[in-house]
């Protein structure tokens, strides 16, 4: 990762000064989080989150690709939509859409700006969801 000067790091910058990152996926991350269980085991209950808000300026796609959704249950995720560098037109947040509907969400209307608002329904009730929105 290049040093930045508004954020800590970003990826693809020409700064020639670098920085050594350690990194480890969503799914590791959440799973030390939460605790954790062996794919396929029966014992222990399936890690779940309830509400989770994913902004890392433009970089949704790549950060999501780490989420295992077979291994971690998200009920309900917000992902940044648009900024300076996805406006109207971004393939970015056409890539984070698909990824998002193939997982088995739902693209919800409920009005967040600049962020795109995915549910699970067969984990949270759109009743519930509106609930959560409405203390935000």
């Amino acid at each position: 990762m290049a040093v930045n000067s508004f954020t800590s790091a970003s990826i693809g910058s020409a700064d020639e000064r670098r920085v050594p990152v350690p990194c480890v996926s969503l799914t590791h991350l959440l799973r030390r989080a939460l605790g954790s269980r062996v794919r396929g085991s029966k014992t222990g209950p399936k890690p779940r989150v309830d509400f989770f808000s994913l902004d890392v300026e433009n970089t949704e796609d790549d950060v999501l690709a780490t989420l295992d959704f077979d291994a971690i249950d998200v009920a309900l995720l917000f992902v940044e939509r648009s900024n300076r560098m996805c406006g109207a037109v971004c393939p970015k947040r056409d890539a984070v859409r698909a990824r998002m509907a193939a997982a088995g969400y739902v693209l919800n209307p409920f009005t967040v700006k600049k962020s795109d608002v995915f549910l699970r329904p067969d984990l949270m009730r759109p009743e519930s969801a509106r609930r959560i929105l409405g203390s935000l």
